[in-house]
This record gives structure tokens, sequence and C-alpha cells, in this order.
């Protein structure tokens, strides 16, 4: 039977909150910076993303039970749940853009992923399929949906590969903190929608926004 499919606004409610994470990091670059290398100066062993030009990982929480409570997990069987967020486009540009979860640990295997690709909005009437919505105040950008719900289509036919329970099966060893760590990684390559990315050399910008998740099993 295939599953319900629940997706979790991870960074909030708000269109915009993702970007407000970032815009919040890059406000207190500073005090993030200095609590991750407190990290190593207790022993724990960080990994930083590898790419080049990534920014340093922001912290973000969720709790396991809160989660559950909020979207009634705990009542309903055959349930997988999604991280979702929305991202910002430009109108008149296009994008292609590579998400991924991955545990802190590198050594160990990637959760989840997805990747969207040639993703444009010229006009109401005009872009691609996909869900997009337009904030009236601010009529410049679009905001389009990401779902990180799997890793591959295989995921979502049982329960023991659901989202939810491969984080849960790592998290539920507390005795280092690093398996309570996730790193959300989002990769965009943006252009102006009217060329192909192959015949531009330089006219496209690139971000790499990397997002630390630590999910608590319980309140306690």
């Amino acid at each position: 039977m295939s599953p319900i499919l629940r997706n979790i606004p991870i960074f909030g409610p708000d269109r915009y909150s993702f970007m407000d994470v970032v815009k919040h990091y890059n406000d207190m670059k500073v005090g993030y910076d200095g609590a991750i290398l407190r990290y190593g100066r207790v022993g724990y062993k960080i990994f930083l993303p590898e790419n080049d030009g990534g920014n340093v990982p922001i912290r973000h929480q969720l709790r396991v039970e809160e989660i559950s409570d909020e979207f009634g997990l705990g009542e309903v069987e055959n349930t997988a749940i999604g991280f979702e967020f929305e991202l910002p486009l430009k109108k008149g540009f296009k994008t292609n853009v590579f998400v991924e979860l991955l545990p802190w640990d590198l050594s160990k295997r990637r959760l989840a992923h997805v990747e969207l690709r040639n993703v444009y909005f010229k006009s109401i009437d005009d872009h691609s399929d996909h869900n997009f919505f337009i904030e009236p105040e601010n009529d410049d950008y679009a905001y389009f949906s990401v779902v990180l719900n799997k890793e591959t289509d295989a995921d979502l036919t049982t329960p023991n590969t659901f989202l939810q329970n491969k984080i849960l099966d790592q998290v539920k060893d507390r005795s280092e903190v690093i398996n309570r760590l996730f790193i959300l990684r989002v990769k965009q390559i943006v252009w102006d929608a009217q060329y192909e990315l192959e015949d531009i050399v330089s006219k496209f910008e690139v971000r790499h926004d990397s997002i630390i998740i630590e999910v608590d099993p319980n309140n306690d």
C-alpha cells in the first residue's frame, strides 16, 4: 500500500522562512562560527562542506515529539514524512537546484536528495511545471516548493526506509552529539531564462547554503 505523504515545513510556515534562516545566519555569523568551533574544542569531530565557496553551516533544531504532536504521526500508520521549504526565484530567471540531507559523519549513507532542473518563472502565464507562489507586495519574485523525502523511490515502499525512521535510527544512539546532527545542503545555479545554461560561460550566479539540522528525539 502506498504511504501517506506528509510534508513538514522545516523552517516554519512562511514562504520566505528558508531565506530568513540564511539571513539570520549572516547577521549572526561570528556567534555561529564560534559555537561551531567550540564543538571542536570539546572533542567532537567536525565535517564542514567540501565544496569551495560553501558557507559555514547554520544551526537549526527540530524535536521529534513536537513534530509528531503537530502532525499526528503517532495516530497514523504508514505515513512517510518529508521536509518542505520554499526558494525564491526572480522573474525572468531560471534555476537548477540540488538538495541533499547528509549525516554529520559523511562516511555514512546520504539520507535523501532531490534535484529540480530548469525551474523558471517569466509571468503567471509563462513558467515551468512547478508549484509557484507570488507575494502580492513583492511580485519581482516567485517562490517554488522543494520537498525532500527520499533517496530513491524504493524508500517509500517500506516504513523502515521512510525518512523519519532513517533519522530516528541514527539519533537513537545519543552517546555522541554527532548522531543528532545532519547537514542540509542547498545548491542553486541561476541564470537569465532567455539563455540556455550551456550557451553562457559566466552569466550565472551560484548559491551553496549548508544548514546543520539537530534532531532531538525527545524533550528531556
